[in-house]
């Protein structure tokens, strides 16, 4: 939780997401991922939300440097050593070189080809290592997973709270997106790519959950690493009376469902 909460307090800072000088997007980071503490016992999905995090630090440095072959390969890495830990990770690649080619104007036959080898790199050194160990069925399997599909929007499997948590990220997203898009004007024209980039893996990821629930833990801090910024765009460059209302009804909501999802577990005893 740390070290990806200094990775986004990077990406603020380094890429100026907010116009005026706000920790806001880490702060909203933070508190977002404390109410979802349900996560903190999965290791693998902890350290996806690492690799994601360093990926979008990575990745915003090569807009419109269609030469950056290099950082594309290491925002890339970071996809791949996620992908080791979840391999569904891997459905999003489409959505990145679309984002790549459309809004970061990032791509051509050099920056894919460093995708590519981003992504392969540590399945050529677990694949050496397997051969030496004449595990290789391991990666098999691993692959395997990328074709393993469960029922569709199967939420029996997903509990009251993992529920509650979702829908208000959700809510947070949809009120982050309506603002941004209202107020796009005033931001610059890369810090509106940045947010549209954001915008479409946070409902990418949405739309994930929503069809296969059974990945929702890795899933909802995802989904958490793009709603931050969305939310703290809008508490931050907002100044009237009913979204200041809203921010403390937010953060009232925010405390109480952080409560809920601490002490729920014991209500069973």
């Amino acid at each position: 939780m740390v070290v990806t909460a200094v990775a986004v307090m990077e990406l603020n800072n380094r890429y100026a997401l907010i116009r005026i000088f706000s920790r806001m997007v880490s702060c909203a980071f933070l508190v977002l991922i404390s109410m979802a503490n349900f996560l903190f016992p999965s290791l693998s999905a902890g350290l996806v939300i690492v690799c994601l995090a360093f990926f979008n630090l990575i990745i915003f440095h090569t807009y419109q440097n269609k030469s950056a072959t290099g950082v594309v390969f290491h925002a890339f890495l970071c996809i791949g050593i996620a992908s080791l830990f979840f391999i569904q990770i891997l459905y999003l690649l489409p959505i990145l070189w679309f984002i790549m080619g459309s809004l970061l104007v990032s791509l051509n036959k050099r920056t894919f080809f460093a995708s590519i080898i981003g992504i392969l790199t540590p399945y050529w050194l677990w694949g050496g290592y397997s051969i030496y160990t004449g595990y290789t069925q391991d990666i098999i399997a691993h692959f395997k997973q990328l074709i393993e599909f469960q029922d569709l929007f199967d939420y029996t499997i997903v509990s009251e709270k993992q529920i509650v948590t979702l829908v208000f990220i959700v809510l947070l997203q949809l009120i982050g997106t309506v603002h941004f898009l209202r107020k796009s004007t005033y931001d610059k024209i890369r810090t509106r790519d940045f947010y549209y980039t954001i915008m479409i893996l946070a409902f990418t990821i949405l739309a994930f959950i929503l069809l296969q629930p059974q990945h929702y833990d890795t899933l909802l801090g995802l989904l958490i690493i793009y709603t931050a910024p969305l939310i703290a765009h809008f508490i931050t460059l907002t100044q009237t009376k009913i979204t200041n209302i809203t921010f403390y009804i937010i953060l009232l909501t925010t405390l109480t469902i952080t409560i809920f999802n601490l002490w729920n577990p014991s209500l069973t005893f």
